[in-house]
């Protein structure tokens, strides 16, 4: 049975340890209490010393074992050596006390401890040869095979027949003890399992949530203030959408051709700033010339009183507003998204701009095609230099670590960012959940998301890919936007490269899922 996730295993897996090294503290004192009964008892003197030895041989492995803390590759062997001392001296105590004495009651005390704890495949092979050797006893001081002189025998004249009798029903409570253990475990495996996928849906749950409080705070949507107003040959109509610098228009040319119009909002009017920035981004889109980028159509005078920069209109819905209505998607789904996001993206960067506000409310599905929408954020890199002067620019949910910190940032900042609309499409929460600013930075700068695998049921395959687009250093990252599309794709149809698996494994060696960076304990500052 596989777990729902790595809570369920780790916990399992903590239960496992620690009911073992209770059961190894129980199993040295009961080796103490049998070996000070042998002791202090008068049987067969010979049997004595043996089963003295292999008790001791019993406490010392399980002291051992309990108090190992090694996991469970690094404790089997002394697990099995453990094993089959306790087999030894079981064996030598039924010689000593008697096959069919009450020393017996261990046996299916035993098989239920262990089932119901380890498993099937830590108790077949020892529990098949702990019923034989007791098989092998019975049946050999039946038939006289070799004489005998346990401690207690039965009380009463007891015929071959029913000496047999005994032995298949001391085997049977065994089975049954066995097949209990297991059932019992079966049930604890499904009980953290469910408990564990519980876990997951609220985390998931209470991810959608916040995020979904967060663009509610955003969206302010309706009239705005130049609802109706005609800003040179355009009539603007309603508002499709605001932003940190403007509103966008729906708007008609005076041919009557539908278009997109973006103004800059009315508190950044006279916010020189601001206004730099607005022109910064019609130079950008000016430059590009891409499928998956809006168009550029027309720009206002200079000296425009509103200035403004036409786009083609869209027909569809942004990312974000599908993701509302359907929080997550399947791998393969994403294929196409991923693709064609980054080839606007390799456009982008091929003309010198990185981006830097990638993030499901600017990737826009116009039927069959994806754009790339909102290029306020953008920095050329051709040696102009960015006009935000190095302020901390985008949206902190879909932000890079470089960019939480304040440092430079070049294409790369963009593949993260793609990386994390991914995985909030595959896995229907963000990697960090809308909170307080200040520590959504933080997160975002040293903390590494939860294992994709744990939020859905993915390839492991997808899991190492987003482990290395999701680099916190961006050598570690894909090379291109492209590179990051083909591994995706590859990785949903099982196909991913082996050395990009062992490439995923080393950085998460340094940085595991959902752990913080070496530097979480250094101060956060900006440099």
């Amino acid at each position: 049975m596989t777990l729902g996730g790595d809570s369920g295993t780790s916990v399992l897996a903590e239960f496992e340890r620690t009911r073992m090294r209770r059961s190894m503290f129980v199993l040295v004192a009961v080796c103490a209490v049998a070996a000070g009964l042998a002791l202090w008892t008068r049987g067969d003197p010979t049997v004595k010393y043996v089963h003295l030895i292999a008790l001791a041989l019993a406490a010392t492995g399980a002291l051992a074992l309990g108090r190992t803390t090694a996991g469970r590759v690094a404790t089997r062997p002394l697990w099995y050596g453990v094993m089959c001392a306790v087999i030894l001296a079981n064996t030598t105590g039924l010689l000593y006390w008697g096959p069919l004495s009450a020393a017996t009651l261990l046996m299916p005390l035993s098989a239920y401890a262990y089932t119901s704890g380890a498993g099937r495949q830590n108790m077949t092979g020892g529990g098949l040869v702990a019923l034989f050797a007791h098989a092998t006893i019975v049946v050999g001081q039946v038939r006289g095979w070799w004489p005998l002189h346990p401690l207690v025998g039965p009380t009463l004249e007891l015929t071959a027949a029913n000496q047999l009798g005994l032995l298949a029903l001391i085997q049977a409570m065994c089975l049954l003890a066995a097949l209990s253990g297991l059932a019992a475990h079966r049930t604890l495996v499904r009980v953290i399992e469910a408990n564990a996928n519980a876990q997951r849906s609220l985390a998931v749950r209470d991810a959608q949530v916040r995020e979904a409080r967060a663009q509610a705070r955003d969206a302010k949507l309706g009239q705005g203030r130049l609802h109706g107003r005609q800003l040179g040959p355009y009539r603007l109509a309603h508002v499709l959408g605001r932003g940190a610098m403007g509103e966008v228009y729906a708007a008609t040319n005076e041919a009557g051709e539908p278009c997109a119009l973006k103004v800059i909002g009315r508190d950044h009017l006279h916010d020189p700033a601001i206004a730099r920035r607005f022109q910064r981004e019609v130079e950008v889109v000016s430059k590009l010339r891409a499928e998956n980028i809006v168009r550029l159509l027309d720009l206002s005078p200079i000296d425009a009183e509103d200035p403004y920069f036409v786009m083609e209109l869209l027909e569809g819905s942004d990312l974000a507003t599908l993701l509302a209505s359907r929080p997550r998607w399947s791998p393969v789904e994403a294929v196409e998204l991923v693709a064609q996001i980054a080839a606007g993206l390799d456009a982008a960067h091929g003309a010198g701009v990185v981006h830097r506000d990638l993030k499901p409310a600017n990737i826009f599905a116009a039927g069959a095609t994806w754009k790339i929408l909102d290029f306020g954020a953008s920095k050329l890199t051709d040696g102009s230099g960015t006009l935000t002067h190095d302020q901390l620019i985008g949206t902190p949910s879909y932000m890079a670590p470089e960019q939480a910190l304040g440092k430079p940032v070049d294409h790369r900042a963009d593949l993260y960012s793609l990386a994390l609309v991914v995985y909030r499409v595959v896995t229907g929460a963000p990697a960090v959940p809308p909170d307080a600013i200040p520590g959504m930075l933080l997160e975002t700068a040293l903390k590494m998301p939860r294992r994709p695998g744990e939020l859905a049921d993915l390839d492991e395959d997808i899991d190492a890919v987003l482990a290395i687009a999701l680099a916190k250093e961006p050598a570690g990252r894909f090379a291109t936007a492209g590179e990051f599309s083909r591994a995706y794709d590859l990785a949903v149809r099982h196909q991913l490269d082996a050395g990009l698996r062992a490439r995923a494994r080393a950085l998460l060696a340094t940085t595991t899922w959902g752990a913080w960076t070496q530097d979480a304990t250094r101060p956060l500052t900006r440099r």
